[in-house]
C-alpha cells in the first residue's frame, strides 16, 4: 500500500514544478529540449513541472544541471508576491 503523501512533500513538489517551469521559460527552452539536456523523457519533465510526481536526488541534480541552477534553487518556495 502507498503511504499518504505529506503536506511538506506536496509543497516541495509544487515548488520544484514552478521553479523548473520558470527557469526553463527564462532561458527560452522548450520542454522537449530541456528534457533531452537532462536525459529525461519529455512526459517525465511535464509531470515534474506539474508537481504530480516526486523525484530522486539524482533526477533533481540532472534537471538542475540541465538548467544551470543548483538543486536548492529548484526547491525554493515562492515569494509572497509570486
Amino acid at each position: 500500500a502507498r503511504s499518504k503523501i505529506s503536506t511538506l512533500e506536496l509543497r516541495l513538489r509544487a515548488a520544484l514544478g514552478r521553479n523548473l517551469r520558470l527557469s526553463r521559460e527564462e532561458q527560452g527552452l522548450s520542454r522537449e529540449s530541456v528534457a533531452k539536456l537532462s536525459g529525461l523523457h519529455e512526459s517525465q519533465w511535464q509531470k515534474l513541472e506539474a508537481g504530480t510526481v516526486g523525484c530522486t536526488l539524482r533526477t533533481l541534480c540532472l534537471v538542475a544541471e540541465a538548467l544551470d541552477v543548483t538543486p536548492s534553487d529548484l526547491l525554493k518556495p515562492a515569494k509572497p508576491d509570486e
